[in-house]
């Protein structure tokens, strides 16, 4: 491998990863839990639906590539599909992510590089530790499905108000990142 792609890969890396301690961040004070249970200003709205049905919920993805992210939870795990995103020979990099907000936020995040998933990982509250879950992610052409079970550290012990999804990625050394509206918080009724 050539120092100018290896150059390249490591500013790629680095800039998805100060993208997403970012938007992290901004989710963080964008939207806390108060306001997903309805007690600060109303958030803008996107094309979302709140879980009319306890455990479901999805929203339109907006940004560089549009798609879909639907959350589905069960008795026993959290299962997110993402569409939109062609996870092929030509996405460097991706990150999909999907944070759980409460009485602390939860992270489900999946790593994609290089043409598979590196990692997946769930960090329940900000000073959490981060657990892997080995093989949470799959790709088949734009949809990506992700389960993360709650066996996984403190995860069946969340008891989330609201939800954000947000993908970062770098397709032919190119970074961006999309998400639902303006990324703020939206409402969450749990499964139980």
């Amino acid at each position: 491998m050539s120092t100018t792609t290896t150059n390249t890969r490591t500013r790629a890396f680095g800039a998805i990863g100060a993208v997403a301690l970012s938007v992290l961040l901004a989710g963080c004070s964008a939207g806390s839990s108060e306001e997903a249970a309805g007690g600060g200003d109303a958030a803008e709205t996107s094309a979302s639906t709140p879980a009319a049905t306890p455990g479901q919920a999805s929203c339109d993805l907006e940004g560089g590539v549009t798609g879909t992210v639907e959350l589905t939870e069960t008795a026993d795990a959290y299962e997110v599909v993402f569409t939109g995103l062609p996870v092929d020979g030509d996405t460097d990099n991706a990150t999909f992510m999907l944070v759980l907000s409460g009485d602390d936020e939860t992270v489900l995040s999946s790593d994609y590089s290089a043409g598979t998933f590196r990692s997946a990982t769930v960090t329940v509250g900000v000073d959490g530790e981060r657990v892997d879950v080995p093989d949470a992610a799959t790709a088949s052409g734009d949809v990506v499905t992700a389960v993360y079970p709650k066996s996984t550290g403190a995860l069946a012990d969340v008891e989330p108000t609201g939800w954000y999804p947000n993908v970062i990625y770098s397709v032919s050394g190119t970074s961006d990142s999309v998400r639902c509206g303006n990324g703020t918080v939206m409402p969450y009724e749990p499964l139980s």
